[in-house]
């Protein structure tokens, strides 16, 4: 920073750091956010509920009792698989929904697209 750039704010909107789109952005991801949590999760849940895993668990040891605690060791292999299944579903949905679209246009992205 230079003797001129002494106020922070000023330097921020002299060198664009923020920007109209950094700040839409930010709504954009607080968007989806709310999206996922209050639609996408719940509605996953309901169809893959944690009951119709419960058999994959495994109980290691079923509270054998020590004079200072208890201890208890239960692997979830339901619950593991249960988001394994979820996560395929939604590269599936990604995955159809871009064979539809046609993204990107061009085989190595679009101007402006940032290419993962």
């Amino acid at each position: 920073m230079s003797e001129r750039d002494n106020n922070i704010f000023r330097f921020i909107l002299r060198e664009r750091y923020l920007t109209l789109t950094a700040v839409g952005s930010v709504f954009v991801m607080m968007f989806l956010g709310s999206f996922k949590v209050d639609v996408i999760d719940p509605l996953f849940y309901f169809i893959f509920s944690e009951e119709n895993f419960d058999f994959m668990n495994i109980t290691i040891r079923d509270g054998e009792k020590m004079p200072r605690m208890e201890r208890h060791i239960e692997l979830r292999f339901g619950n593991f698989f249960r988001e394994f299944v979820i996560i395929l579903v939604i590269f599936a949905t990604l995955y159809a929904l871009s064979k539809f679209t046609n993204f990107p246009d061009i085989p190595l992205g679009n101007p402006g697209v940032a290419v993962v």
